[in-house]
């Protein structure tokens, strides 16, 4: 198909690729947006948590599974700390969660000692860095692939489940949807740990796609995510947005 014009479908493809671990770190924002609460630990989970899984495989000698499981068990541990932290403690979550920023950059500089880290698990490199298909233009980043899979996966969730439901009713009017019988807490609580989660997935993502794991450099993945979230139209007052705004927020951004 000679009228194709081939060098902007593969120009897509990369920026789709650039974008792919943000889009997993933004669904998990989302949910933290729509319940009108905030995550700024999300860049320094996904360090540390990139940095766990290398340093298990590579140093530990631990299996490629088995440090990674371990890396996003750690990130789910800081989600539940929020989560903790904001609806049992009282703590505001910008508090709580600056809290934990500051704990998981000191884990992940102290795990590193500021080196880089090059040995990682297959998985890490195939999920990040592989493609599916031979040639070009039909190659397709399996990293794109993870990417649309958790941003289909939060709208099936946000959309069709009453825990999606319950997400909206939290973030529209907490008092409301307590006191129509929802437990906004363990709402509030569920939806930090869903996004320290989706954060240590985008930081092994990018350790694969990156083909190292270090202590530093993913600072800028807070600003980018919370911006393609809001761009998208989603409110940072909760209760309004979507999932399928943080998509057209991640294309303009």
């Amino acid at each position: 198909w000679p009228d194709i014009p081939w060098r902007r479908v593969i120009g897509l493809r990369n920026i789709l690729a650039q974008i792919a671990t943000l889009a997993v770190v933004s669904t998990g924002i989302t949910f933290v947006l729509l319940c009108g609460e905030i995550d700024l630990s999300i860049a320094a989970v996904a360090m540390m948590t990139g940095v766990i899984a290398a340093v298990l495989y590579g140093e530990a000698g631990l299996p490629g599974g088995v440090a990674i499981m371990l890396g996003a068990a750690a990130a789910t541990a800081f989600g539940l700390l929020n989560g903790w932290s904001t609806t049992r403690i009282g703590l505001p979550s910008f508090m709580a969660t600056l809290a934990t920023m500051q704990i998981a950059a000191g884990l992940a500089q102290y795990t590193t000692r500021g080196e880089i880290v090059y040995t990682l698990a297959p998985a890490l490199e195939y999920l990040g860095g592989e493609y599916i298909g031979q040639s070009d233009p039909w190659r397709l980043p399996v990293v794109i692939v993870v990417g649309a899979a958790a941003l289909l996966i939060g709208h099936l969730v946000l959309t069709y489940t009453r825990f999606g439901r319950y997400i909206y009713m939290t973030g529209s009017n907490r008092e409301a949807a307590r006191l129509s019988g929802v437990n906004t807490r363990n709402i509030v609580a569920a939806c930090l740990t869903i996004s320290a989660f989706s954060a240590g997935l985008a930081g092994m993502l990018n350790t694969g796609r990156l083909g190292s794991a270090q202590g530093y450099g993913l600072d800028d993945m807070l600003l980018d995510s919370i911006s393609a979230v809001v761009l998208g139209g989603t409110s940072l007052f909760g209760g309004e947005g979507g999932i399928k705004h943080t998509v057209i927020g991640l294309l303009i951004f």
